[in-house]
């Protein structure tokens, strides 16, 4: 069937311009699949574009370890692979801040892990933390790394530079344009039916759906199951400023509540939500100080309105750490919808529909982990070997372990 303005076939449609799906069709594209990008806004207008672009391995899941492990060192040749600048600094490294004495013991078992994995991350006593970085609080220690594989990279970029390759290697990008559903024939992926500005048809024999906190809609109709539930994040922008973070900041709350998934989270009520809030602090290429974070199960509906109270409780707890942020002006705040799971892990693979795979529910992992997903799912489109690391993480990230 010839093609027309309301119909167009490709070898793979991407459902998502995000750092997933932008990745993923970058992946593809290399390799020789002719791609179509069908993105509901613009381009890292979802979670991609509402986040810190940190980059780390301390304090993931340990199902997760080993992919963030590699996600970040295909992180360290991506810039020049694209040929495009990502802002990226792997150099930074982090401090994971323990605010209480229970936060000591497993801190100092993550320690352990890591150094018998052969990384390069030691538990600081607080006497040692300021002088690494200006923190004020008086504080137990913190766990650091120095091994040239934490930082920040700029998640715009990332997906820019992406979609941009893309484009050169003869795909094409769908904007403003919405996947109504996914069609079978004879059993198998045959195309998506859209609507919005793109065409109302695209055909190809693979669909993944890269989609963030709208995956599992589609699937749906073929009794496909997956609990992603969306949680609204925020973070402030500080003007640009003479203060250096030479490091990341973070407290151990932000990974343990984003390890735990959407029970930890007390999603129950606004007053169960608001009780604490983690600390992100990050500097970017610019000398603005990035300022998070919070989590937001209560009102999906809410979508980007930004709280007010809110971003005071988040400014409050990130001067407690570093009181130099009190002289700054905030210029931006911003907000994004996370994909989050029961179990905290991922939605990667395959749905049990030839043709048909998924990659959402990363939560706050999906900056760090994009690159590796992207190769996962680039593996099991062309039909070689999948480097998933080891068979706990295939299992541990499997859409169907819902069913």
């Amino acid at each position: 069937m010839p093609e027309t303005s309301a119909s167009v076939s490709c070898d793979a449609v991407i459902i998502g311009a995000g750092i997933v799906g932008s990745l993923t069709a970058w992946n593809l594209s290399r390799m020789g699949f002719k791609v179509a990008v069908v993105e509901s806004q613009d381009p890292a207008s979802g979670a991609t574009g509402a986040c810190n672009g940190g980059l780390s391995y301390t304090g993931k899941p340990s199902a997760l370890l080993e992919p963030a492990l590699e996600s970040l060192s295909i992180y360290k040749s991506l810039e020049k692979a694209l040929n495009f600048d990502l802002e990226c600094d792997q150099k930074r490294g982090l401090v994971l801040l323990a605010e209480r004495e229970e936060d000591v013991p497993p801190m100092l078992e993550m320690v352990a892990e890591y150094k018998k994995m052969g990384l390069k991350s030691e538990f600081v006593p607080g006497s040692r933390i300021r002088d690494l970085v200006p923190v004020e609080s008086d504080l137990l220690g913190g766990v650091t790394s120095h091994d040239g594989l934490e930082g920040l990279v700029n998640p715009f970029r990332v997906v820019y530079g992406c979609l941009k390759r893309t484009i050169e290697d003869g795909g094409r990008l769908y904007t403003k344009t919405q996947v109504t559903a996914v069609e079978l024939q004879g059993g198998s992926v045959s195309g998506v039916v859209c609507e919005g500005e793109g065409p109302a048809t695209i055909r190809s024999p693979l669909v993944v759906d890269c989609s963030g906190v709208a995956a599992g809609n589609l699937e749906r109709p073929f009794g496909l199951h997956f609990p992603i539930a969306p949680c609204k994040g925020i973070v402030l922008v500080t003007e640009e400023t003479s203060l250096r973070l030479h490091k990341n900041i973070m407290t151990r709350s932000l990974f343990s509540d984003s390890a735990g998934g959407i029970a930890s989270t007390g999603n129950t009520a606004n007053t169960a939500l608001y009780r604490e809030y983690s600390v992100a602090l990050e500097q970017t290429a610019n000398s603005n100080i990035l300022i998070g974070s919070s989590r937001d199960f209560s009102d999906p509906q809410s979508g980007w309105r930004v709280d007010a109270e809110v971003v005071k409780a988040i400014a409050r707890n990130a001067r407690r750490y570093v009181s130099g942020l009190k002289n700054l002006n905030i210029i931006r705040t911003f907000t994004g919808l996370r994909p989050y799971t029961p179990d905290g892990l991922p939605v990667i693979g395959e749905t049990g529909i030839p043709g048909l795979l998924v990659a959402s529910g990363l939560g706050g992992y999906g900056i760090t982990l994009g690159p590796w997903v992207a190769r996962v799912i680039s593996d099991m489109a062309s039909g070689g070997r999948v480097r998933w690391g080891n068979p706990v993480v295939e299992r541990a990230v499997s859409p169907l372990r819902f069913h």
